[in-house]
């Protein structure tokens, strides 16, 4: 918009104006003139505004003449534009000081014929006034229409194209971590000279990036800005209620799945689909917690699952639906691999891939035990159960795995669930007690070494890489334990019940548990 201000330039020129003198403050003559008023008191303090041109006759100070220079004062105080007196009436001559002061300041000052009455340069002064008011409402509604209709047909780009185009200069939506949501096409961050904050309430949403910085005088060019930033506003904040909704529905509904309480096939399917829930020929659940030795804070482990969580759904919407529930995160995945082995290998690697990707942004190393995969979405509870005691069994039999499945379990499973027994108390007494109580006496370590044997398998060198020890070390150790239990550890039966009675004790299932 082409701005035309009515300046004190303007205001000379009028036809009433001819026969007066501007006789202090030359620079001044741009300064715009937004209102006028007429002065005859001595204490003006508190009732000038800014833009205006006071008209005065210096009643008010005729026997002081410095009283100009207290006018002066203030208009300056309150960027004035002018100061217009008839310097006849009671004062004969314009005070030098106020002519200096009118300099120093930048505010015109001008001698007005006594002959003239006020009512005939108030009235001229007040049709210019509102005729560039005029001017600007119009035009401010022109605009704001224009911006309302792009926003209400969702050509939220076009609106920041206006914007830049009105203002001259390249613009930006951004987000507070600094991603571009939506940009003129000259933009570059590096050329940012100016931020504006989207609000809604107290929460700053994201922000507008301008290429330069504006003149918050300019009346016209801030209200554009600030139309911008408040249609801006609100349409974020309807987004985000909108996503808000949609996240806390399907989290919900993915809870409700998990409860197993859910049985009829055909609606689960088609609520699924309505959620946009990840489509495929069979469903798994995994459960995602942080390792428990981790330095922290871990008061906060809920707002952190909560985070965890919504991160998951923002970044890998298509493919997991997951959600904070109690102690873990729980992650629904649809694959379309019909083959169970192959199945298992890609639901590992993405596991791994999403463990690293959680680490590098929230800095905690994560646990995540999977469940078998389930047909039919009514059964997905099931899954969520098996990963739940993968995760349980692992704490206690295998913390140094990061990923476990619930075939990795399954004899574990089968103790729990035939629970305490006889047999396991006298397997316990034979094998397991003499080694612990030798341990617990001379203060070694032979019974995690022939945990840590059996679990590779008797590869020795692998048994001293996980310990930290040299390969040495471990057969010596492995010859005492031949010695305590009086057995060749080659013999498969004798690996097949250590290893057996290992995992029961573990599981708190053997004696002295």
């Amino acid at each position: 918009m082409e701005q035309t201000p009515f300046t004190v330039e303007k205001l000379l020129q009028l036809p009433i104006m001819q026969d007066a003198k501007l006789v202090g403050g030359f620079e001044g003559t741009v300064n715009e003139i937004l209102c006028v008023d007429i002065m005859e008191i001595p204490d003006i303090t508190g009732w000038l505004r800014k833009g205006e041109f006071v008209l005065t006759t210096g009643y008010s100070f005729q026997d002081n003449p410095q009283g100009l220079c207290r006018v002066l004062e203030e208009i300056h105080h309150v960027d004035g534009a002018a100061v217009g007196f008839k310097p006849k009436r009671f004062l004969q001559a314009t005070p030098p000081d106020a002519i200096e002061l009118s300099n120093m300041y930048g505010i015109p000052l001008i001698e007005i014929p006594s002959a003239i009455p006020y009512i005939e340069i108030t009235q001229p002064i007040m049709e210019q006034i509102l005729n560039s008011q005029l001017t600007m409402m119009r035009e401010v509604y022109n605009i704001n229409s224009r911006f309302v209709t792009l926003l209400a047909t969702q050509r939220s780009q076009e609106l920041l194209n206006v914007l830049g185009q009105l203002l001259g200069c390249e613009a930006a939506l951004l987000t507070f971590n600094g991603d571009v949501q939506m940009r003129t096409a000259g933009f570059t961050v590096d050329d940012v000279k100016m931020v504006r904050n989207i609000r809604s309430g107290n929460t700053a949403m994201a922000y507008v990036a301008l290429t330069r910085t504006l003149d918050l005088t300019d009346a016209f060019e801030t209200m554009c800005l600030d139309q911008v930033v408040a249609l801006m506003s609100l349409e974020l904040t309807a987004k985000d209620a909108h996503a808000s909704q949609g996240k806390r529905v399907r989290e919900e509904f993915l809870v409700e799945l998990l409860s197993g309480s859910l049985r009829m096939e055909g609606i689960l399917v088609q609520r699924a689909n309505q959620l946009d829930f990840p489509q495929g020929l069979s469903r798994v659940v995994m459960v995602m917690e942080p390792l428990e030795d981790q330095p922290g804070n871990m008061s906060s482990k809920d707002r952190v699952q909560s985070q965890v969580a919504d991160w998951i759904n923002q970044t890998h919407r298509t493919v997991f639906v997951a959600a904070s529930v109690g102690d873990h995160v729980v992650l629904l995945f649809a694959s379309s691999e019909s083959n169970p082995v192959t199945q298992q290998q890609i639901v590992r690697h993405m596991v791994t891939t999403l463990q690293v990707e959680v680490e590098e942004r929230f800095g905690l190393s994560m646990r995540v035990a999977i469940g078998e995969a389930r047909q039919d979405l009514r059964d997905v509870g099931q899954s969520y159960e098996e990963a739940r005691r993968a995760m349980s069994v692992c704490k206690k039999v295998r913390p140094d795995l990061r990923v476990v499945h619930w075939s990795d379990i399954y004899v574990e499973d089968m103790l729990l669930t035939m629970g305490p027994h006889p047999t396991l108390d006298r397997l316990y007494t034979s094998l397991i007690s003499p080694i612990h109580a030798y341990d617990l006496e001379n203060g070694t370590d032979l019974l995690r070494t022939l945990d840590i044997y059996l679990q590779f398998g008797g590869n020795t060198k692998q048994v001293a890489a996980a310990m930290f020890i040299h390969r040495n070390s471990v057969h010596y150790r492995l010859e005492r334990i031949q010695d305590i239990l009086g057995r060749d550890l080659n013999d498969p039966e004798l690996s097949f019940r250590l290893n057996l009675t290992l995992r029961a004790w573990k599981l708190g299932l053997g004696r002295s548990n």
